[in-house]
């Protein structure tokens, strides 16, 4: 029987059979919940001999390797799409699977509002390493994953009520939408001492934070969100970008 949804190639009756017969030669194992074997069927594709593998063409978004050269990478599912340079995939910085639980740690880090939302995956988005996703840097640092938080496991579960529903529709639209901002490069995340540093002495608190980020940062507009400052980048001097174009010193 053929299968049609979103992202399956609708057949019709009389490919039906052939279709099966083909499966059965070329993907007697795959189930195609990741990709469209019916798409492939259809355009007279068949799996390289030598490695096993299939085109990226009919790739689903929900596929380990789902790329932009997938028929699928159009509209919204195109932010979840990776890339290829050469043999080396480069994953997209959200897979679509991926989405309930970066809404459960955002939630579970006591994030309510669109400033903190954006705040939070920025500065989670920095410290992605090389072949990581976002979610796997907010694992590394989320405190709300390490300890499986209350608020974290009832947003993975999707048992909400009431405000809770109203605050996962903003998380989730804030989610899909992310594009990795750098004015939110830098965040400073209180500890005990740095807090009762910065409320009694400022100007203390701002000339640790110069030794350590240098004279790239914004200092002057700090946003506190929850119990984590955050700083933007300082802007590139214009007077010194033009020097430098026209030879000047450094």
């Amino acid at each position: 029987m053929a299968e049609t949804d979103k992202y399956t190639t609708p057949l019709r009756p009389e490919q039906v059979l052939v279709y099966q017969q083909w499966k059965n030669k070329y993907a007697p194992k795959d189930s195609g919940q990741d990709y469209d074997l019916q798409g492939a069927f259809t355009a007279g594709l068949t799996p390289d001999p030598k490695t096993g593998h299939w085109k990226d063409t009919y790739k689903k978004p929900n596929h380990p390797t789902f790329s932009n050269q997938s028929k699928y990478a159009v509209g919204e599912d195109a932010n979840y799409a990776g890339r290829w340079e050469g043999e080396t995939y480069i994953p997209p910085t959200i897979r679509k699977k991926d989405i309930p639980e970066i809404k459960a740690i955002l939630a579970g880090e006591g994030a309510n509002d669109p400033l903190g939302w954006d705040a939070l995956l920025n500065t989670y988005a920095k410290d992605i390493r090389p072949g990581e996703t976002l979610v796997e840097a907010m694992r590394r640092n989320s405190s709300a994953f390490k300890s499986k938080s209350i608020q974290y496991k009832k947003y993975l579960s999707g048992q909400l009520t009431g405000l809770e529903k109203i605050v996962d529709m903003g998380i989730d639209h804030k989610v899909r939408n992310f594009k990795p901002n750098s004015k939110w490069e830098y965040t400073y995340h209180e500890s005990p001492t740095a807090n009762k540093a910065y409320h009694n002495d400022p100007n203390k608190m701002i000339e640790i934070l110069k030794q350590k980020w240098g004279n790239n940062v914004d200092f002057t507009t700090p946003i506190k969100i929850g119990r984590q400052y955050y700083f933007k980048k300082s802007q590139p001097n214009k007077s010194r970008i033009k020097a430098l174009k026209k030879g000047g010193k450094k």
